[in-house]
């Protein structure tokens, strides 16, 4: 299905329809690939205290979290009934007020294995204290001290695949996301990603 199939949350002419259809892609793929998806919206910001040149040339600190998440998903579930591992999406944005980077992300792990991201506590056994956890490897700080800098917007949790509640569709998803592909605070032209997904095999693509 083309990306301009779908409805968008903001103008079509703040859209980078790229980005866009990349999302589209990673979207259908997944939810065609796995019986149940849970989708999540979070954002990452750095800390408060450090200074906007320091965030800018700390250009690995997604990669690093990724990387980190990705681990500690597959490790946590190795040995359960369901196994999950982790797939993402996200952009990377410049606040006009601070000038320093921020992330924008839909993750995506087994619906078997996760429900919901759960409470915002770092110490609890859910998917939030992953995250938190996670965060916190990739900027080298207390885990505490990363679950502030972890943003879970409302009406978060996206569940897409068949079972009571789990009632939602790919296009809430990419409507949800079409966010993350708009053209504003986005920096173009210093050799750096401002948005990318997981990788989708070139025939579901």
């Amino acid at each position: 299905m083309r990306c301009d199939d779908y409805s968008i949350c903001i103008d079509s002419s703040g859209i980078n329809f790229g980005y866009l259809n990349k999302l589209v892609k990673w979207s259908e793929y997944l939810s065609e690939r796995n019986g149940r998806v849970l989708f999540v919206r979070i954002d990452l910001h750095f800390p408060i205290t450090w200074e906007a040149s320091i965030c800018l040339e700390d250009k690995s600190s997604i990669s690093r979290f990724t990387a980190a998440l990705k681990g500690m998903i597959e490790n946590t579930t190795r040995n359960k009934t369901h196994y999950s591992s982790l797939d993402y999406v996200w952009c990377k944005e410049i606040s006009p007020e601070t000038e320093k980077p921020h992330y924008h992300l839909i993750l995506a792990v087994n619906g078997h294995a996760f429900r919901q991201v759960g409470t915002a506590d770092h110490n609890a056994n859910n998917l939030f204290s992953l995250i938190c956890r996670a965060w916190a490897s990739a900027l080298c700080i207390h885990p505490g001290e990363a679950c502030r800098l972890v943003h879970v917007p409302d009406n978060a949790n996206y569940r897409v695949g068949s079972g009571a509640n789990w009632n939602h569709s790919v296009d809430d998803v990419i409507h949800r996301g079409s966010y993350l592909c708009k053209k504003a605070t986005k920096v173009y032209g210093d050799r750096t990603r401002s948005f990318q997904t997981s990788r989708v095999p070139k025939q579901a693509s």
